[in-house]
């Protein structure tokens, strides 16, 4: 009864909680490309997440449940600070790994040992939030650090690319 009820609420508090942090990311980043590629991220990472859980012995419980939020906060706190660092740096891959990229990895890092070590917790619940929630902060790591700065590239460079093409200036 207990999982019936968490499902049915976390749906209920999900969804216009995904809808107000549009509305706040759209007013901060001011660029639709950001904000596609933050929800990009965050729903890639999301599936990631799924995906593992069901080829591996991990699975959703109404306790790990609980670190939806927390995952959802990471990938968007890691998402932030790395398209703010291109956007300062003006796209440049290897300046931003080199800064930015180092202090996201060395937090999913650290915050995953911390939940990791949940995992030798004998009440089983709490035990899968730990391991739940270590993986899924890594995924958002590897995410942020990796894959969105690629995609950041890949956008900007088709635009730029659009952009030379059509003859107008940017």
């Amino acid at each position: 009864a207990l999982n019936e009820r968490i499902q049915e609420d976390l749906w209920r508090v999900f969804l216009p909680m995904l809808l107000i942090l549009t509305f706040i990311l759209a007013m901060v980043y001011r660029s639709w490309r950001e904000l596609v590629l933050t929800l990009h991220a965050l729903v890639f990472g999301a599936a990631i997440l799924v995906i593992l859980t069901v080829w591996t012995p991990l699975s959703w419980n109404s306790f790990n449940v609980c670190g939806i939020p927390l995952l959802f906060g990471t990938g968007l706190d890691f998402s932030i600070h790395m398209l703010f660092a291109l956007r300062r740096s003006g796209g440049n891959l290897g300046s931003v790994r080199r800064g930015m990229g180092k202090a996201v990895t060395f937090c999913g890092l650290s915050s995953a040992i911390g939940f990791g070590s949940l995992a030798t917790a004998s009440a089983h619940g709490l035990s899968s939030l730990g391991v739940v929630c270590a993986v899924g902060i890594l995924v958002n790591t590897f995410v942020a650090v990796v894959l969105l700065p690629s995609w950041y590239q890949l956008l900007h460079s088709r635009v730029k690319s659009e952009t030379d093409s059509s003859g107008l200036v940017d």
